[in-house]
């Protein structure tokens, strides 16, 4: 999968396209859990395909904490 598609896939890309087009905070986050948990993580990562990113993939963690948003 080439850098720029695992890029667009990524889900703080999301979250910041989502705030980007006007979406509160806490919706888009919500969003992005659920997208990461749902679509990202079970069909994207557990294949290896996302082994070497070159963005860094914040933890579900620290997404529900919104320590990364600060």
């Amino acid at each position: 999968m080439s850098t720029l598609l695992q890029h667009y896939l990524n889900p703080l890309h999301i979250f910041c396209r989502l705030r980007e087009i006007g979406l509160p905070k806490t919706p888009a986050i919500f969003l992005c859990q659920f997208y990461e948990r749902a679509i990202f993580n079970p069909f994207l990562t557990n294949k290896g395909n996302f082994k070497n990113a070159a963005v860094h993939i914040h933890s579900t963690e620290s997404m529900s904490n919104g320590s990364w948003l600060k």
